[in-house]
């Protein structure tokens, strides 16, 4: 049996260290991103989007489809597999900016 908790789409996330704003991203794991949904003080309960489309910014030439990885370093969506995985590009908005769904991963994941 399962009880439903929330549809998925954020999660609780409480900062250690510092203040988050809205719309800042966050690394879980060091392998999933979030986005802040709120303000949030340093050790105040507050929210992450892990779930959604969002527009970043890039310095990369990212194409619908692509992967897009999230660079901590300059706050951007980027190219480098290296990176933080981000999601799927689904609209190159300009030749700086991208929507990307977080989190989207069409590979299995296997049983």
């Amino acid at each position: 049996m399962a009880d439903f908790v929330n549809n998925g789409n954020t999660i609780p996330y409480t900062p250690d260290g510092a203040d988050v704003t809205a719309g800042d991203v966050v690394v879980l794991n060091s392998d999933v991103i979030g986005v802040v949904v709120a303000d949030t003080e340093d050790g105040q309960l507050g929210a992450l989007y892990v779930d959604g489309v969002f527009r970043f910014d890039t310095s990369a030439t990212l194409a619908v489809g692509e992967d897009a990885y999230w660079s901590a370093t300059s706050e951007e969506m980027t190219s480098d597999n290296t990176d933080v995985y981000g999601g799927r590009v689904v609209e190159v908005v300009s030749t700086t900016q991208v929507d990307v769904k977080i989190n989207f991963k069409s590979e299995s994941s296997g049983s």
